[in-house]
């Protein structure tokens, strides 16, 4: 009797450990800072995003697990996604993509650090795409603080919000 009151107990605690870990962030959003720097002509972008997410959306992609490591596939995965969802375009056939410069791991998310070449004659027309997660997730809120010749504001990309002016 005792030991089947026990195991009920294991059990419950288990069920409550699952529902834990999958209602770890009930909300879908990556931060990303843009800065641009005049002298190297680029913008310069941290950009944090829940690990958990992007492994998922990663691993869509590809029909296989995905974790996020230093393996060289990984680098070329990730390279690959922020080329397509996270861009800069400067006219209807010119997009400038993303160098993925390296990532580290902070908590439950990981910071990627990405550059994007823009000239500055270039930022008055160039729209920013940032599309993160927004296929896997469709609640996903982007939110991007840009810092652009002193002046900061915020953008906020969700479902069918695709492209946004930098200035």
């Amino acid at each position: 009797m005792k030991l089947k009151i026990w195991r009920n107990i294991l059990l419950l605690v288990c069920l409550l450990a699952i529902f834990q870990k999958a209602e770890a962030h009930p909300y879908h959003v990556s931060i990303a800072e843009v800065k641009y720097n005049a002298k190297t002509q680029s913008l310069e972008i941290a950009l944090k995003i829940f690990t958990d997410d992007l492994e998922k959306t990663l691993s869509d992609l590809v029909r296989k697990p995905v974790l996020l490591t230093s393996d060289a596939a990984v680098q070329k995965l990730l390279e690959t996604y922020f080329q397509k969802n996270f861009n800069v375009a400067l006219s209807h056939n010119q997009v400038e993509v993303p160098r993925l410069l390296g990532f580290e791991k902070q908590d439950d998310a990981h910071w990627f650090y990405l550059d994007i070449p823009v000239k500055a004659s270039q930022l008055v027309t160039a729209k920013l795409r940032n599309q993160v997660l927004i296929q896997t997730f469709p609640d996903q809120t982007n939110l991007t603080n840009l810092e652009i010749n002193g002046q900061k504001r915020t953008l906020i990309f969700k479902e069918g919000e695709v492209l946004k002016p930098l200035l």
